[in-house]
């Protein structure tokens, strides 16, 4: 297909060559996202059928915290976004202590944003969870409670998502999809059967929260091998 705009790329099949090499390095890179999203999916299942246990209130008013804190954690992941490129082109360019520098400060800023946030929906708590649902007080009861637990770990996300973006910019698919399946999968959706089973609603509740937790510590197993690894190589001269 053939541009006319000189300033535009014309697309021809003709310049088009499989590789399996670049296709497999794209899949590899490209595998931690499809993990999260994927994995998200089965755990938001797992959560509506274990919460539907104890009502339509309890679904509701889940669904509300969930839905409020992804709208928190959109700022962590557009900052990590601007994350990515940086510290994508600064290790293709054997810049390795300005990847470190630069993800420790993404650490530091998204951690500071997410503290302040929290601390406001934590004061808000309760009326935040009225807004979506005014008359219907067990959706309120319940809300407020799952909100709060949550806000307390969500400080802890700054370092979760920074490290998964960490790790999948530079190459690390493994670790990175390891870091991206384990707050949605590998510990939220046991912690919901487990602790559902034996506290009730209050472990639906308090899943989220335990597996920020482990995925944070898991986090720091993963990421501080790659960091060891990285100051012990010298950057390339300019």
């Amino acid at each position: 297909m053939t541009n006319t705009r000189q300033d535009a790329i014309s697309i021809h099949p003709k310049n088009f060559r499989f590789s399996a090499r670049i296709y497999g390095k794209i899949l590899y890179n490209g595998f931690p996202s499809l993990g999260r999203q994927g994995i998200a999916s089965v755990s938001s299942i797992v959560l509506n059928n274990t919460a539907g246990v104890y009502g339509d209130a309890a679904i509701a008013a889940i669904s509300i915290v969930n839905r409020f804190v992804m709208f928190i954690n959109s700022s962590v992941i557009g900052f990590g976004q601007g994350f990515q490129p940086v510290c994508g082109f600064c290790f293709g360019a054997r810049k390795y202590s300005r990847v470190r520098e630069a993800y420790w400060f993404s650490v530091k800023v998204t951690t500071v944003i997410l503290i302040v946030l929290s601390g406001i929906a934590m004061i808000f708590s309760e009326t935040i969870i009225t807004q979506f649902r005014r008359d219907d007080l067990e959706v309120i009861r319940i809300g407020t409670l799952t909100l709060r637990l949550q806000l307390i770990t969500m400080p802890l996300w700054g370092y979760i998502v920074m490290s998964n973006m960490f790790t999948q910019s530079i190459g690390y698919g493994v670790r990175s999809t390891i870091i991206s399946s384990a707050r949605q999968g590998l510990f939220l959706i046991p912690s919901l059967l487990f602790l559902s089973r034996i506290i009730g609603l209050f472990g639906i509740q308090l899943a989220q929260p335990v597996s920020d937790v482990l995925t944070f510590v898991l986090a720091i197993v993963v990421v501080s091998g790659i960091l060891k690894q990285l100051k012990g190589m010298p950057d390339a001269e300019a």
